[in-house]
C-alpha cells in the first residue's frame, strides 16, 4: 500500500515518508499495470527504470545506484515523484 524505492545501498529514494500527505491521500503513492500503454499517470514522456531486485517480500522496488541516482536528478527538475506520477509495470 505504500511502497518504497530504495537504491542498490537499501537507501530509500521515494516512499511516503517524503511526500505530501493529502496528496497520498487523493491519488494514492503510485498505480500499477502490466501494460505501458495503461501507464497515463507517467506522463507523455516517462524515465523507465527496471529494479535490480524486490525488498520487503517482494513489495518494494530496488534500483541500480546509476538508475537511482537518474531518478533523483529528474525528479529535481521535473518533481514527478513529488507528484507521485509513479507507474509499476511488471
Amino acid at each position: 500500500m505504500s511502497p518504497v524505492i530504495k537504491n542498490a545501498e537499501g537507501n530509500p529514494i521515494y516512499g511516503y515518508k517524503n511526500l505530501n500527505y493529502d496528496l497520498i491521500v487523493k491519488q494514492g503513492m503510485a498505480s500499477y499495470t502490466s501494460d505501458m500503454g495503461q501507464a497515463a499517470r507517467a506522463g507523455s514522456n516517462p524515465l523507465v527504470v527496471k529494479a535490480v531486485s524486490l525488498d520487503n517480500h517482494n513489495g518494494n522496488p530496488v534500483l541500480s545506484t546509476a538508475d537511482a541516482n537518474r531518478v533523483l536528478i529528474e525528479n529535481g527538475a521535473t518533481h514527478f515523484l513529488d507528484n507521485t506520477s509513479v507507474v509499476f509495470v511488471r
